[in-house]
């Protein structure tokens, strides 16, 4: 008898778990669904329903924590038109949550949906940081931005790339960046370190929101020379052309070919205020983009930069590119960001990769002009520094055109 009771209660203990495991995986599996659906039919607040429920179950799932973080994060901006409309205790709770993914799970294994942990907590604190800027409320942001390095984002990695990027950035000239990696960083240091402030930096994929425009110009960062109501208004518009011009005070004009976004014979909101800019400035400063630039976002003007090592600057006025001995100066600056990389960051391990582009580049035009031991060399000291061996590439070409050089 007393053999069976304690059977009884073994079945009801493993029957309980084993309910509570299905329960687990359901209320997981429904909150993640949510993000699958197509995106105007995605219902934040019923995979906030589920997730949380998957959290309670077992808190010691960092993936379920992982997505709860991005239902808060989506309920609170849904994309870069809501920024400026972040809501305090929403960030906190994305925050607590990427907080619990990484003290659970420092090196995250479970799904991603875009970026990891460590540059989640970034984005959260650099766009409430951006809604207080936007308010005028400049201690706010300053608290912000603290507040988030405090709580794990902002890395050293991050920030000693970018103070490197403005470091090669002339005074006046404009710095374009993309996405959060690349402009919450520009924003710390600028705003709370009052770092190299000289420098104009804006993030063009925001000039497809109706606010950012606005923001730029009425805080004087740059100037579109539109009325406020003209930016808050311009819309995209129907063009066929691929070949743009740009005046310069002195000399011929600038042109270039685009064809990246113009198959649908479209000129987006941001492309017609990209140009407007660069003509209202008339390129009297140079005009650099952040490394790892979304070639399409540029209008196709990265094919017509030069290799800056911390930064790609546009060629204006046939401008050569650095002599060797300038670029394996940068670049030995650039290696040392390595010894910052958070191997637990798979954002940061991107980096890695953006290193050996900048130098595989400045290779390959070596090699073009004749120069094939001097790329087999800069390649030989790259791959010193960041071993293929330890740290594998994933580009097949670019790998196959570096692995030549080391056979």
């Amino acid at each position: 008898m007393k053999y069976l009771f304690t059977l009884l209660i073994f079945c009801k203990i493993y029957s309980s778990a084993y309910s509570q495991q299905t329960d687990f995986a359901k209320s997981l599996s429904a909150g993640k669904a949510e993000f699958k659906k197509e995106y105007v039919d995605q219902d934040y607040e019923n995979a906030i329903k589920h997730l949380e429920k998957a959290v309670q179950i077992n808190p010691l799932s960092a993936e379920a924590h992982y997505f709860l973080g991005y239902a808060y994060d989506k309920l609170n901006i849904k994309d870069g038109s809501m920024i400026i409309e972040s809501n305090l205790a929403l960030a906190l709770k994305v925050s607590k949550a990427f907080e619990t993914v990484i003290k659970l799970s420092p090196k995250y294994t479970g799904e991603l949906l875009a970026l990891d942990p460590y540059s989640k907590i970034t984005s959260t604190w650099g766009s409430q940081a951006m809604a207080y800027l936007y308010r005028g409320d400049i201690d706010s942001a300053k608290w912000a931005f603290a507040e988030g390095k405090k709580r794990g984002g902002f890395s050293e990695l991050s920030l000693a790339a970018t103070r490197l990027a403005l470091n090669n950035c002339t005074p006046g000239s404009l710095l374009l960046s993309t996405g959060d990696n690349s402009t919450y960083p520009l924003l710390y240091l600028q705003n709370l370190e009052n770092y190299r402030t000289n420098v104009a930096t804006f993030d063009i994929g925001l000039l497809d929101t109706y606010w950012y425009a606005g923001y730029l110009q009425n805080n004087k960062i740059v100037d579109f020379k539109l009325p406020v109501a003209t930016l808050d208004t311009l819309e995209y518009t129907v063009n066929k052309d691929s070949l743009f011009t740009l005046p310069l005070e002195n000399g011929k004009p600038f042109q270039w070919v685009s064809k990246s976004n113009y198959d649908d014979g479209v000129l987006y909101r941001r492309d017609r205020l990209l140009l407007k800019l660069l003509q209202s400035r008339g390129l009297k400063n140079p005009v650099y983009f952040t490394k790892g630039f979304s070639r399409e976002l540029a209008m196709d003007l990265l094919d017509y930069t030069l290799n800056r090592v911390f930064v790609q600057q546009l060629n204006i006025i046939d401008e050569p590119e650095l002599t060797l001995d300038s670029f394996n100066q940068k670049i030995k600056e650039m290696y040392k960001l390595i010894e910052l990389i958070n191997p637990n960051s798979s954002d940061e391990l991107i980096q890695i990769d953006l290193i050996r582009t900048t130098v595989l580049f400045r290779a390959n035009y070596e090699a073009g002009n004749d120069q094939e031991e001097t790329a087999g060399k800069l390649i030989k000291e790259m791959n010193l520094a960041i071993p293929l061996a330890k740290f594998p590439m994933e580009d097949g070409f670019l790998k196959d055109f570096m692995t030549q050089f080391l056979d």
